[in-house]
């Protein structure tokens, strides 16, 4: 065998791309909602099909407590998820969402599921529903979607449950 000296050359090593922790799932989900999302920014959780279809990716396991807060809740990352998102098995954990004003009609991690969810486990959910006076039965309550129009949910695990509601569709 040769032996090559090292020299100090610099190596580059580039994360694949993908939702790392929660700021990564708070920061994708800002983009998302944009008129005119940044491709650059979005090519940082996934990828573009030559089809223009989008693949995002889970990479790690995320815990979700921090990411609605008190003072600003949410009640889905999305209201309308129309791409792919593939958790490639890892957990989304202690995610809490809550009706919202100004939130639409649908509850869930996506409030209305055009696209697909695959490989994706979610843990310790809390769901807070519509309530009250002024309650509405129009609203759709689920873990991972509230509605699914045309999507689908594939290869998922939902563990630790809790929906609190007094109208809508669970």
């Amino acid at each position: 065998h040769d032996i090559t000296e090292w020299t100090d050359e610099s190596i580059t090593i580039e994360k694949v791309a993908g939702i790392y922790n929660a700021d990564d799932l708070q920061t994708w989900s800002e983009e998302m909602v944009k008129e005119s999302p940044s491709e650059e920014t979005l090519k940082k959780f996934g990828k573009k099909s030559d089809d223009g279809k989008w693949t995002f990716y889970i990479n790690d396991n995320i815990d979700c407590s921090n990411l609605p807060t008190a003072d600003a809740p949410i009640q889905s990352l999305l209201s309308t998820f129309d791409a792919t998102l593939d958790g490639r098995g890892r957990t989304l954990s202690n995610l809490t969402l809550k009706k919202t004003a100004d939130g639409g009609a649908n509850i869930g991690l996506f409030g209305t599921l055009k696209g697909t969810v695959t490989n994706l486990k979610i843990d310790n959910i809390t769901i807070e529903g519509a309530t009250g006076e002024g309650s509405s039965e129009e609203t759709c309550i689920g873990t991972i979607a509230g509605v699914i129009e045309g999507g689908e949910v594939r290869s998922c695990k939902v563990t630790g449950i809790s929906i609190t509601s007094d109208a809508g569709h669970v």
